[in-house]
């Protein structure tokens, strides 16, 4: 692989040879003598009667490359800054791209979209600590909506981006408290679990601010009080040291492991992330029920007061629930919460889905639970019956073949992005054997074509797997980079890798509209989703032979206002539909081919 580096502005000056290889299937399972690497399909209850199995080391399919030296690590970090604030294909976070920095060093900035090759990455150094000294970070906007910055909640510290993006750990503002005892120091309190400060728009509607919490430290230990600290946004940029602007008491505390687990998500659809609390059961921790989660919700005006309140007082889940859902009564082994739209909504419902983690008498491996968000969400408790769908382990269906996984692994889920090109977002799922020595990776395509079976799915592979979403190319459809730092290459020990899904129309997406039972369907042949739309739908249709086929989009006029082509593989399928320029208003689609014609009618909104 050819690392081209920047280093603006100065232009091209450094150039790295990092030796390319492609993993073919049959070359892993030589080297490795492993028997199972499962690069082609097998029959499994645990999967989707047409599950795909991507090719390892097909570039259209699963590309993939490897570190060059031992030790290297190649794929330990992967972080997609996400779009670009005009609706382009951002940049992504890699790591231990350079072999000669070994698996400590830091960070590239390569580009997304159809300008990314896997081969061939355009790296711009980071100046940035390096993975191993900054475990979290949480992208936002602290200044204005054109500068993503980083906070790096492990050490209090926001590091400002540059004009071109870029990072430099000698541009920071170092968080601080007055709040302090006699032995002038301090333990925090949120970082048990998936995130160590609450960070969103809470004073402003645009804005992130920044909440953390803290106890101090006495010799005299009556003392000893838990606070939340606000920093708010419009304080931050500019300083090279910044204090809260408010705080407040959270409870009295004592000294024995007062941590919360946070989780964060726009659960209501509001625009304004909320909060989700979880209390591991701590003996005699004063203030609050153990194991039960609580819930904040982010309405203006925000209030810190409000905030500790419901971090200790309202209950989401009761810990009864989770305790009663276990064959042998004992704090659960709670890891991961996650939030995606994983449920069908309608197109003007915004709101993620909460999904938490643990185990229950059906499932003692753990199971998925999703719990719809909505305007509503957070009214009432939340119950284990209240799930509106759970997705129980693989080795549910088959023991042989999935049993006795860790899954999903404590790295967590993920969202895998529009893989398919349907609008139905896919949900990442790692997992790993007892030892952590090999790892599976499993895909469940969401939305209108959520069950619990698995759809796309690779492995198992020597080392640990997780990564995040992108758009690698121009097809309409957004991919996956695993990074699989353990993998043992056949040029040294740990020398890591990184695979490339590519998203694919042959990830199966079967929804209630496939056999277009669809009313709409049935009378004009054609069915929409969402309808009305915004800037893009999913049109289902019967087609009954594969061919390329034309469509049209006509306004009321009759005018033709777009039109293009699409191939179509023959059966029930789905095909997603862009149209950027159209005005609002009402439109009448036609699909035909050679022999065959469909037609609907689809109304778009801005």
């Amino acid at each position: 692989m050819l690392i081209v580096r920047f280093s603006p502005p100065i232009g091209l000056c450094f150039v790295n040879v990092l030796q390319n290889i492609r993993f073919f299937a049959f070359l892993l399972a030589s080297f490795l003598g492993l028997t199972a690497l499962h690069a082609q399909s097998f029959r499994s209850a645990a999967l989707d009667s047409d599950c795909y199995f991507p090719v390892l080391g097909d570039p259209a399919e699963l590309d993939t490359i490897c570190g060059s030296v031992a030790g290297q690590g190649l794929g330990r970090f992967v972080k997609n800054l996400g779009l670009l604030p005009d609706g382009r294909s951002g940049r992504m976070f890699l790591s231990n791209l350079d072999p000669e920095l070994g698996d400590q060093g830091p960070w590239d900035r390569v580009p997304t979209g159809p300008v990314f090759d896997l081969h061939h990455l355009e790296a711009s150094l980071q100046k940035f600590p390096s993975r191993g000294t900054v475990p979290n970070f949480t992208l936002a906007h602290f200044r204005n909506r054109a500068y993503l910055d980083v906070f790096v909640p492990e050490t209090w510290r926001i590091y400002w981006a540059d004009t071109l993006g870029n990072y430099d750990t000698t541009r920071y503002t170092q968080l601080s408290s007055h709040l302090k005892g006699d032995r002038e120091w301090y333990m925090k309190i949120f970082g048990f679990g998936n995130s160590e400060a609450y960070v969103a728009p809470m004073t402003d509607d645009t804005l992130s601010d920044v909440v953390v919490a803290l106890y101090t430290d006495w010799t005299d230990a009556s003392k000893d009080t838990a606070f939340l600290l606000l920093f708010r946004s419009t304080s931050l940029h500019g300083q090279d040291t910044a204090f809260e602007d408010t705080s407040c008491v959270l409870f009295p505390t004592v000294k024995n492991n007062p941590y919360r687990n946070i989780f964060q998500g726009d659960f209501r659809g509001s625009g304004r992330d909320d909060l989700v609390i979880y209390t591991q059961a701590v003996q005699g921790w004063p203030g609050t029920n153990n194991n039960d989660f609580f819930y904040f919700r982010n309405d203006p005006p925000f209030s810190l007061t409000r905030l500790a309140t419901a971090i200790v007082s309202d209950t989401l889940m009761a810990a009864w629930q989770i305790f009663d859902s276990l064959s042998t009564p004992s704090v659960p082994d709670f890891r991961v919460e996650f939030s995606m739209r994983a449920l069908p909504k309608s197109i003007d419902d915004r709101s993620q889905d909460w999904m938490p983690v643990f185990p229950t008498i059906s499932h003692p491996d753990n199971e998925i639970l999703i719990f719809r968000g909505g305007p509503d969400f957070g009214t009432h408790r939340l119950t284990l019956d209240s799930a509106a769908f759970r997705i129980p382990p693989p080795g549910t269906y088959d023991n042989a073949a999935f049993g006795g996984l860790v899954w999903p692994d404590g790295l967590g889920l993920a969202d895998a992005g529009d893989m398919t090109g349907t609008g139905n977002r896919v949900l990442y799922v790692p997992a790993a054997d007892a030892a952590g020595d090999f790892w599976q990776e499993m895909f469940y395509v969401t939305g209108a074509a959520l069950d619990d079976k698995i759809d796309m799915y690779q492995g198992p592979a020597p080392g640990s797997a997780f990564g995040d979403t992108l758009t690698a190319n121009g097809d309409r459809r957004e991919d996956w980079l695993s990074g699989r730092p353990g993998m043992v290459a056949p040029n040294g020990r740990s020398s890591g890798s990184l695979w490339l899904y590519d998203g694919s129309s042959k990830i199966p997406v079967h929804t209630k509209t496939d056999g277009i039972t669809n009313p709409q369907a049935e009378q004009s042949g054609l069915a929409f989703s969402p309808n009305p739309a915004i800037r893009w739908s999913v049109v289902t249709v019967d087609w009954p032979v594969a061919e390329e086929v034309q469509f049209e989009i006509r306004n009321v006029l009759g005018n033709l206002v777009q039109e293009g082509t699409l191939r179509m593989r023959g059966g029930p399928e789905q095909q997603r539909i862009y149209f950027n320029d159209l005005s609002p208003g009402v439109y009448y689609v036609t699909i035909h081919g050679a022999h065959t014609e469909r037609r609907g009618t689809l109304a778009i909104l801005r």
